[in-house]
């Protein structure tokens, strides 16, 4: 994989006009998810960050939208980093 699914997302975020991105908002979505799945095993995060694949193959998504999944994937990928070291 060249890059994670969050800076995938961050990278899609680009083309979005930045009037309808809500930054100060989102950024409570990183610590809700991170805070939610902390304990979760590393097949329910996997199983996540799967839902949050095939929710970008299946159309566009609203700007907050994909910034609040961008967080989510973020977290994600934090917390799994943190359970192989």
């Amino acid at each position: 994989m060249m890059s994670s699914l969050s800076r995938q997302l961050y990278d899609m975020i680009v083309s979005y006009p930045e009037d309808q991105l809500d930054f100060t908002k989102a950024t409570h979505f990183f610590w809700i998810w991170y805070w939610l799945f902390v304990n979760q095993p590393p097949t329910v995060l996997n199983d996540q960050l799967a839902f949050i694949e095939s929710r970008l193959e299946q159309g566009p998504l609203k700007a907050n939208h994909m910034l609040q999944l961008a967080w989510k994937a973020e977290a994600l990928e934090k917390l799994l980093h943190l359970q192989r070291d």
